[in-house]
C-alpha cells in the first residue's frame, strides 16, 4: 500500500512543488518523481484522486500568483519501470 501526492509547498518556505511523491506504507520510504513534461505546474490547494489504480486526476489549485481552473491526469503506471522520470502527463482542460 502507498500514499501518492502531487504538488504542495516545501516546508518552511513559499517554494511550490511540481512532482509526485510516493510513500510506501510498509517500508516508510518516500520516493520523489519529477514529471517528464512540466505541463502540470507547481501548485497547492488542489484536489486529486486516484483513478483505476494508475492515474492521478488533479483539479484546480493555486500558485503564488495564479488560481488554476483546469483538470489534468498524471499516469503513474510508468513509475513501475526503473526510470522514474517517464511519467506521462496529459492535460484535459
Amino acid at each position: 500500500p502507498s500514499i501518492i501526492t502531487f504538488g504542495g509547498v516545501k516546508d518552511g518556505s513559499t517554494d511550490f512543488l511540481d512532482y509526485v511523491s510516493i510513500l510506501n506504507l510498509k517500508t516508510r520510504e518516500i520516493s520523489q518523481v519529477e514529471l517528464k513534461n512540466k505541463t502540470a505546474c507547481y501548485r497547492r490547494g488542489h484536489s486529486a484522486c486516484l483513478y483505476e489504480e494508475s492515474q492521478i486526476i488533479i483539479f484546480g489549485g493555486k500558485s503564488s500568483n495564479e488560481t488554476f481552473n483546469e483538470t489534468a491526469v498524471i499516469d503513474i503506471r510508468e513509475n513501475q519501470n526503473d526510470d522514474c522520470n517517464t511519467l506521462d502527463f496529459r492535460s484535459l482542460s
